[in-house]
């Protein structure tokens, strides 16, 4: 008899306890819960954080600017060194590299009419510069004349170059006008003839195009003025290397960064990356900086994240 009662009394008991076993069922499905959802909020929240980051900068500031100055112009050579440079940068990127646009500007011309001779002796003489940039075709609108053919070597007659239409304005040039390149490097060697074959201007200076310079087609006014030759990148290290092989040049890089692919879980290993890269580059690049305001941004968010994990940890 007695051994016929426990089972019963145990159903009374587990009857009885009913509320206690309840709250621990639900608990623990709470709990787990809360587990998992606070790693999705960690996620989001981190996400959330780099976005609002991105937004409170410059966004131009953020792509990644290489730039080489007074570089000896080898066109055998240049398509090599970029596509190396191009390399170390997407691998530091991880993936989040957009465009690459490319500028070359000569070493410092002094211009003057033709058969003339700029005055020495004049500290606000006017300066030159041939310039190419890729894309550029797309991102200005013709005011008069044409755009510049390639003048590779072998061209004969005055290099065809396009201004700005400011430029233009401000020093009375005219489409047919044109002038004398004297290199500033050397006085004795013969100038470089070019024509001016088409005015230009800018479509939209705020396209992310030019990455925020106003002054690639018409440079800033200073006491001096300063006049930006376009010409096809072929005519640089054509005609106008051909006529003048000591011809020197500065190159100006933009790496675009696509934004969207970059994450709170690569924004650490992107930051380090990018702060070597000007030292892995220089052993193979000559007068290499590397310019990005994207470093501090990603250590900047990743300090930050550091004190937004403590209450997630606790919860």
């Amino acid at each position: 008899m007695l051994f016929r009662s426990l089972p019963i009394l145990a159903i009374r008991r587990m009857r009885g306890n009913w509320r206690l076993l309840s709250s621990v069922v639900v608990g623990t499905i709470v709990a787990a819960t809360v587990l998992s959802a606070t790693a999705i909020y960690a996620d989001a929240i981190r996400d959330l954080g780099l976005d609002f980051a991105f937004e409170a900068s410059e966004r131009t500031e953020l792509d990644v600017q290489i730039t080489q100055g007074n570089v000896s112009i080898r066109p055998e050579s240049y398509e090599a060194s970029r596509q190396r440079i191009e390399a170390a940068v997407a691998a530091s990127l991880r993936s989040s590299l957009d465009e690459v646009i490319r500028q070359g500007s000569s070493a410092t011309f002094f211009p003057s009419g033709p058969g003339g001779m700029f005055d020495a002796d004049d500290d606000d003489r006017p300066r030159a510069n041939l310039r190419f940039r890729d894309g550029i075709e797309q991102h200005v609108q013709l005011v008069a004349g044409s755009s510049a053919p390639q003048a590779a070597a072998g061209w004969a007659g005055a290099i065809p170059v396009v201004i700005g239409a400011e430029t233009a304005q401000r020093n009375g040039l005219s489409l047919g006008e044109r002038l004398d390149l004297h290199p500033f490097w050397d006085e004795e060697i013969a100038p470089l003839q070019v024509e001016i074959v088409g005015i230009v201007e800018p479509v939209d200076l705020a396209d992310p195009y030019w990455g925020g310079d106003p002054y690639v087609v018409d440079d800033r006014e200073r006491t001096w003025q300063t006049f930006i030759l376009l010409v096809p990148r072929e005519t640089l290290f054509g005609a106008a290397l051909e006529r003048l092989p000591s011809l020197r040049a500065f190159y100006a890089d933009r790496y675009i960064v696509e934004l969207e692919r970059l994450n709170a879980r690569n924004a650490e290993p992107v930051a380090n990356s990018l702060r070597s890269l000007q030292g892995r580059l220089a052993v193979s690049e000559s007068n290499v900086t590397v310019r990005t305001e994207l470093i501090r941004v990603l250590e900047d968010f990743d300090e930050r994240l550091f004190f937004v994990r403590i209450p997630l940890f606790v919860l």
